[in-house]
């Protein structure tokens, strides 16, 4: 039998006096529902239930089976794991949503009186407010988190969260978490994940921050629980902020050298024949250069271009560029950020010596449907995100290619108008959100570029690419991710002669490297980061081969050649007191020579040719040939001499155990 829930009141008052009921039930289902289970009881006992219908879950099936239970143990095992309190009084079971019906006044309440508005959770009246602008207003009555222990001595409970972006889904990082009055806060990680510890009680959250409009929370804390934000864009002209902003970071950053590149903050930035280039604005840096017109590559503080770390989404690109060096390879409508580190390295990089370039794709919009388009006057761009499961995963398609023909054709030089130059590149990104303590993301890249500047030369390289990645939290002070990444760079050479010496020369490069690097918060000054790597590299340095049964050429390949990367990192972030921080890290790498292979052995000092050669030494498959390693440092010091003044001191020592030959003076492609 159903009742309207006309004892409510009840929970409120502390002297309700209850009949304990010894009396012992035989009771069994099977995949019934909780409203299936109440009546079954009904009809078999003599008790009543008073609940509202709004507060039970009827879509979960439950079974069970007892024997000579009591009514306690029976509703005991019924609301396990649910935000429901049951009460018996007498024949009637009342059922109550997070707060618990309190029987009796406690022992010892007469010491804790004075403690009640601080450590017990009390009737929740509400005084109307006017809200402030910008101040978002959650509705007025306040949400309960968990469900109250009354057998529990435990005096502080964890309210954690995500905050998120309302229209797209995606975490919002460094949004300030406070609890109005308390003098109680914190902001969110990279994630968008926050933590309180509070005591029982009533309290009003509110979020904080320069790019969404403050939002007000009211809750009611009886125990451990989740509250998440969804938070709105504000919508300011704050372009001097930004620019403070940035000072601010840069100021602050522990690491000396890293510069942040947001998509969002170049859009004022003028185009280059209708492209926003990420990598053009990194050239505007100091201490990056480009290697010269026509050219790819970057300088970076005098080193190599082969010394420059480019990562997109954990996984190297070769050659970042398109038609010679004009245009970026890496799409912007796809891209969220870049982070340049140009002067210390972090432990968990190695293998280049002069800087990384960490590349990070956006997360599709989890939301609703989304685009972009563009037309410009030499590429054209698309990009397309479409949500899988709402809230939770979604994909992300982006595609750019250009039309440059029509340009070359309509010049007036013959050798221009004959020649060829074209490029494009795809990219798909997933991620998905399996639960608040793991996340998924992969992403496919390819790119490709054919050119010709006379017309029997034809040239042409391309990137590939693939990352999958797992991100898991252990707690909330531990994290990792397990990344599992493969890159391939090629680059080819087609020569179509008229004297039957017609050529193709090739080239290939490809690496798959597996990667585990875990976060560990010490405490609010420390925060440990360590890990280990390990890449495998297959390189083929050149097929030189016929293009057609007419020519004379023979075919020749350079032995190909197969080496192991692995590392281990630890660092830690310490912030000594206000003024004081040091980031300082360890990283052992080791390279083994793999074969299989062949080496010929010559004489100490003389030409090497046939005559002086000694012998010939054969390697077998994955059998170390040689093997160098060394322990690399870290570190770099801030210390602040005002709130707006800092000096930075840094230290790196670093191994590349591979590298680009050229005889050109100018890198080719």
């Amino acid at each position: 039998m159903r009742y309207t829930l006309v004892v409510l009141f009840l929970a409120c008052f502390l002297n309700v006096q209850a009949q304990e009921n010894l009396d012992t039930f035989n009771l069994e289902f099977e995949n019934k529902t909780i409203f299936d289970v109440i009546e079954l009881i009904e009809s078999q006992t003599d008790y009543d239930f008073f609940f509202i219908d709004e507060w039970l879950d009827n879509e979960k099936l439950r079974s069970g089976k007892y024997q000579q239970a009591s009514i306690n143990s029976i509703l005991e095992d019924l609301f396990k794991d649910t935000l429901i309190n049951y009460f018996v009084l007498e024949r009637r079971i009342i059922l109550t949503k997070n707060n618990a019906i309190h029987d009796k006044i406690p022992e010892g309440n007469e010491v804790l009186i004075d403690l009640m508005d601080e450590e017990r959770p009390k009737p929740v009246f509400i005084e109307k407010t006017e809200a402030t602008e910008a101040v978002e207003e959650e509705p007025i009555v306040p949400e309960r988190i968990g469900k109250e222990d009354i057998e529990s001595s435990q005096t502080k409970y964890t309210i954690s969260g995500y905050v998120k972006d309302v229209d797209t889904g995606k975490p919002l990082a460094n949004v300030a978490v406070s609890v109005r009055g308390k003098g109680i806060g914190t902001s969110t990680d990279e994630s968008g994940f926050y933590k309180l510890e509070l005591l029982p009680g009533n309290y009003t959250l509110v979020t904080n921050s320069l790019n969404t409009r403050n939002t007000i929370k009211r809750i009611v804390v009886y125990n451990d629980g989740e509250v998440n934000f969804n938070l709105k864009e504000k919508f300011e002209a704050l372009s001097e902020v930004l620019v403070l902003a940035d000072a601010d970071r840069n100021v602050r950053e522990v690491i000396s050298g890293v510069t942040k590149i947001e998509v969002e903050g170049i859009k004022n930035i003028p185009l280059v024949l209708g492209e926003r280039d990420l990598l053009k604005v990194a050239v505007t840096l100091p201490g990056i250069a480009n290697t010269g017109e026509g050219s790819n590559g970057y300088n970076v503080r005098g080193g190599k271009t082969d010394q420059n770390l480019i990562l997109l989404d954990n996984a190297s690109i070769y050659n970042p560029s398109h038609l010679f060096g004009i245009f970026s390879a890496i799409n912007p409508f796809t891209t969220g950020n870049v982070t340049i580190y140009k002067g210390n390295i972090p432990a968990e990089y190695g293998g280049r010596l002069s800087s990384v370039f960490d590349i990070n794709t956006k997360d599709a919009n989890t939301e609703k449907l989304s685009g972009e388009v563009s037309v410009g006057p030499v590429t054209s761009n698309v990009v397309l995100e479409v949500p899988i499961v709402k809230d939770k995963a979604a994909i992300m398609f982006g595609g750019r290619s250009t039309y440059s023909g029509w340009i070359l054709r309509s010049l007036d030089e013959e050798s221009l108008r004959n020649s060829e130059a074209t490029f494009y590149d795809v990219q798909a990104k997933y991620n998905h959100k399996l639960n608040d303590n793991n996340s998924i993301k992969a992403t496919a890249y390819y790119s490709k570029d054919r050119f010709s500047i006379t017309s029997d030369s034809l040239y042409g390289y391309s990137n590939r690419l693939f990352s999958l990645g797992w991100q898991h939290k252990f707690n909330d002070q531990h994290n990792g991710e397990l990344t599992l990444t493969n890159s391939e760079y090629k680059f080819e050479i087609e020569y179509d002669g008229d004297f039957n010496d017609d050529f193709g020369l090739y080239y290939k490069n490809d690496e798959t490297e597996l990667k585990y690097k875990l976060n560990f918060d010490l405490d609010d000054e420390r925060q440990l980061t360590y890990g280990v790597s390990s890449k495998l590299y297959n390189i083929a340095p050149g097929d030189f081969e016929p293009l057609t049964s007419d020519s004379d050429i023979e075919f020749l390949s350079i032995q190909k050649e197969k080496g192991l990367e692995s590392a281990a990192f630890v660092s830690i972030d310490y912030e000594i007191n206000e003024k004081f921080a040091l980031d300082a890290g360890l990283r052992y790498s080791m390279f083994t020579f793999l074969g299989p292979a062949t080496q010929r052995i010559y004489q100490e000092g003389q030409p090497r040719n046939e005559s002086t050669q000694i012998s010939v030494e054969e390697y077998d498959n994955n059998e170390s040939i040689e093997t160098y390693s060394g322990l690399e440092g870290r570190l770099s010091a801030r210390y602040f001499l005002s709130e707006d003044l800092s000096i930075k001191a840094s230290y790196n020592n670093t191994f590349q155990y591979i590298h680009t030959l050229s005889t050109n003076t100018t890198v080719s492609p």
